[in-house]
């Protein structure tokens, strides 16, 4: 899955009422496997020269990046318990005119909350010119698509078990629907995925083998009173026995074309 969750906040002004201001740019991505990159663009006036970067974390500083005392770049890693985070700051030029910081903030446990980071640019003097941007993070990433996987037919039954699977930040649900009714699971299960860094839940339904209509599984995930619905997945009966009838009417043709 490749899938990318963006936080953008773009402020860029040349002129404010006559006076020229730094131009910062934030953004966030969600990379699977990893966490979040987010990364902190700026773009000094030309005459200009990178004083500091400054970086926060829920309004606490944790790093500056200096180019007079780090040189060209800056790189450093933080560890905490819930995660770990490696930033590398560097400039553009000679100047520090353009430059960024990039942080990779790889996630060991699951993230419960919204977190806000910021950056403030400064320049030299004479100007003493600063702007500081904030971007929050939201502790959500949408249902992948639903995965069937069925199992063998009873028989004496005459039912299949649908097992039914999806990850996502928060936790998704997995709503039945048979038909236009929607069904309760027999089974449902959720952990914490540590490679993909999302909750990955499972839900399993017997399903009458004979029956005309669909089962179909839609993943959806609740956040602040709004509802994400990621691609379900349907399991037919008659589809199924469409497409055994198909291979075993060209297995036939195959072994008729070999006399």
């Amino acid at each position: 899955m490749e899938c990318k969750v963006f936080a953008c906040l773009y402020f860029f002004i040349v002129l404010v009422g006559g006076k020229e201001v730094i131009d910062v740019q934030m953004d966030s991505t969600w990379k699977p496997d990893i966490g979040w990159i987010i990364t902190c663009r700026w773009k000094l006036v030309d005459n200009d020269t990178l004083q500091s970067v400054r970086l926060y974390d829920n309004e606490r500083q944790f790093m500056i990046y200096r180019p007079e005392a780090n040189g060209e770049t800056r790189s450093q890693v933080f560890r905490r318990p819930e995660d770990m985070m490696l930033v590398e700051c560097t400039k553009g030029n000679a100047r520090g005119v353009e430059g960024a910081c990039v942080l990779t903030i790889e996630l060991y446990q699951p993230m419960t909350k919204d977190f806000t980071y910021s950056c403030e640019v400064s320049g030299e003097r004479p100007k003493f010119m600063m702007r500081k941007e904030n971007l929050l993070i939201n502790a959500f990433v949408p249902p992948t698509d639903a995965v069937f996987q069925a199992g063998p037919i009873n028989v004496d039954s005459g039912r299949v078990v649908l097992n039914c699977t999806s990850s996502g930040l928060p936790a998704p649900q997995l709503v039945w629907q048979i038909g236009q009714q929607k069904v309760p699971s027999d089974f449902t299960g959720t952990f914490w995925n540590a490679t993909s860094k999302l909750w990955h839940v499972w839900s399993v339904l017997s399903y009458t083998y004979s029956d005309e209509h669909s089962a179909i599984c839609i993943p959806e995930i609740s956040k602040d009173g709004k509802i994400t619905i990621g691609a379900s997945a349907s399991y037919s009966s008659a589809e199924r026995i469409k497409d055994i009838t198909n291979m075993v009417f060209t297995a036939v043709m195959f072994i008729l074309l070999l006399r």
